[in-house]
């Protein structure tokens, strides 16, 4: 699988945007915090209010970004229900089932799985709002990217 194209935004608040390189019709859209789905549980509402507001003090969130915040927001709720559901069992990860042949076979919970998945995907979307450490040094605001550089000429 090819690496995927690095957005144009990306490129010149890195510093690393080719005039040659750069697509002069891709979409702009504005900077601001775009409005929840209806269809968010409480959680996940919770946490758009909650990331929306960082992301936009960041400076890198758009009104083009629903569906994104939509994907971390959701994922973040599944996560933390899958976790209060295993703490709900009492935090044991396995439990013991007996074979047919009579022996012992420990198997984790499906919230167990449920935790995996939900962190696996949570991280994801972390990267891709750029809301980790490492992802945060690869980036700058947006107000920050329409500066004028003197050198970008050169």
């Amino acid at each position: 699988m090819a690496r995927p194209k690095t957005p144009t935004a990306w490129k010149l608040v890195k510093g690393t945007a080719q005039p040659c390189r750069i697509n002069k019709n891709e979409p702009k859209p504005k900077r601001g915090i775009p409005s929840p789905p209806a269809h968010l549980g409480d959680r996940a509402k919770t946490a758009w209010g909650y990331v929306a507001a960082m992301l936009d003090r960041m400076g890198v969130i758009t009104e083009a970004d629903g569906l994104v915040l939509e994907g971390l927001c959701e994922t973040y709720a599944e996560l933390v229900a899958a976790r209060a559901a295993l703490k709900a069992r009492g935090g044991a990860t396995t439990y013991e089932s007996v074979t047919k042949d009579g022996g012992t076979m420990y198997r984790p919970y499906p919230e167990v799985t449920q935790i995996a998945d939900a962190d696996r995907r949570f991280a994801m979307w972390l990267t891709k709002v750029g809301m980790t450490p490492a992802d945060r040094s690869k980036i700058s605001s947006l107000d920050r990217a329409d500066a004028k550089d003197p050198w970008a000429t050169l």
